[in-house]
């Protein structure tokens, strides 16, 4: 989690982070998580913190409302209730009557940004030039973010300056011995692609793949990730000798479809050369409301003529 400098309104205060990134390692799914930073005003008149923003609804802020003097400290405090199983960056936006003129606000620890100009006239173009730094991504697999330009001093995160970042970030294969590139391990699944329909609004089921090791050399499942809150993902084995399988049981939890964008996708990270990183796609479809509606209905009539006998 990572706090941002301040926007500019005005100049004289001066805000200094006893931290401004804090790793909190592994976070369990509903259970919340909380960080405090703590803050000096080094500069030489009060400092007004006017908001502070999440870049995330997971992420929620409290801060010292009242103004600082000058020497005086705060804090803010940001409790972060993690929704999905992943790997995440979530940033605080700190606005407040410092001077500051970021290019990009809530940039990740990995990413730099420049512009090309840093000033731009009506009617002008220009460039944001963002690099990446591989070495300081947490894990392997996809990390997402997203970072907002600064279009004037002040402004605030939002859609419309919205910048999504995502990164995938595989093994390193270029160190392999003749003997391991002549030998390599080789994933095989039964499936790629469940499908779930006609399930019940508050309904919980299952389907398995086989994952199999049909290569030479012991298959390691570095890493895995399941991009919605819609899916639970068990997997018993993570290491297989060459002619070893495993099951994968994947499970739909229906009462949270309504809240999924997209196809609830599981990823896996394998020392595999050849299939590196492999996307489970899961395509779920809720039973229409007039169907079940009509059910209920059908249920209900059938037990009251039988009450009549």
């Amino acid at each position: 989690m990572c706090v941002v400098a301040c926007m500019s309104l005005w100049a004289q205060p001066k805000i200094s982070f006893d931290m401004t990134t804090k790793d909190l390692g592994y976070v369990l799914w509903r259970t919340p998580a909380t960080v405090t930073y703590q803050f000096t005003n080094t500069g030489d008149k009060p400092l007004v913190i006017s908001n502070v923003t999440t870049s995330c609804g997971c992420a929620k802020a409290q801060w010292t409302e009242e103004p600082v003097p000058a020497g005086g400290k705060g804090k803010i405090t940001v409790v972060f209730d993690a929704e999905a199983i992943g790997h995440f960056y979530k940033d605080v936006g700190v606005y407040c009557n410092a001077a500051s003129s970021p290019v990009l606000m809530h940039l990740p620890p990995y990413l730099e940004a420049k512009a090309e100009p840093e000033k731009l006239g009506r009617g002008k173009t220009g460039k944001l030039l963002v690099t990446l730094d591989s070495e300081k991504l947490p894990k392997l697999g996809i990390t997402r973010a997203s970072v907002y330009l600064s279009r004037f001093p002040g402004d605030k995160v939002g859609s419309e300056n919205e910048i999504p970042v995502s990164v995938a970030l595989l093994p390193d294969f270029s160190k392999l011995t003749e003997q391991q590139k002549n030998n390599p391990p080789q994933i095989t699944l039964s499936a790629k692609e469940l499908e779930f329909v006609d399930l019940k609004p508050n309904q919980k089921k299952s389907q398995t793949i086989v994952i199999s090791n049909t290569g030479r050399s012991d298959l390691n499942i570095q890493d895995m990730q399941v991009f919605s809150m819609a899916l639970a993902v068990k997997l018993k084995k993570r290491v297989l000798k060459p002619g070893e399988s495993t099951k994968m049981k994947i499970t739909v939890l229906a009462q949270n479809l309504h809240r999924v964008k997209g196809t609830p996708r599981v990823l896996m990270i394998t020392d595999d050369p050849n299939q590196p990183m492999i996307t489970i796609r899961v395509k779920a479809r809720l039973k229409s409301s007039e169907k079940y509606a009509g059910r209920k209905c059908q249920a209900g009539t059938s037990g009251a003529g039988t009450g009549g006998h």
